[in-house]
């Protein structure tokens, strides 16, 4: 008489590592996260360092719906128009019979444009880690 058995064996830890796998990449991700938007501002900063007083109204954050990088609405108008019109005009010295022509200086949108790339290369890298450290 032929017998076959199979026996199974480490099911339990398994199933408590595959439940902690997603806290342990969410964990090493929101600080790569941060990383990347925070290196997203120094650029957008960068770029906008021909004011004073646009840089400091650039601002980032992280949370576990993303990455944000923001022009702050309390901060100067100056900095909104840079970025979001080619071209506007405006009085100089209050003289408003003459209005002058104001060119836009985007530094949000180029600063973000290559950030796509280091998220999903700092997405693969938290999932690497969080595999190592619940032992999958």
């Amino acid at each position: 008489m032929n017998s076959l058995s199979i026996e199974v064996s480490g099911v339990r830890e398994a199933e408590a590592a595959l439940r902690a796998f997603p806290d342990a990449v969410d964990h090493s991700f929101q600080g790569r996260l941060r990383d990347v938007a925070r290196a997203v501002a120094a650029k957008a900063r960068a770029r906008a360092s021909w004011s004073r007083k646009i840089p400091p109204g650039i601002q980032y954050s992280s949370s576990g719906e993303g990455a944000t990088v923001e022009y702050l609405a309390s901060a100067p108008a100056i900095g909104r128009l840079s970025e979001l019109r080619d071209v506007w005009t405006h009085p100089l010295f209050g003289d408003r019979r003459h209005m002058y022509p104001q060119r836009g200086r985007p530094f949000l949108d180029p600063a973000a444009a290559g950030a796509e790339a280091a998220l999903a290369l700092e997405a693969e890298v938290a999932i690497e880690v969080g595999m190592k450290e619940v032992d999958l």
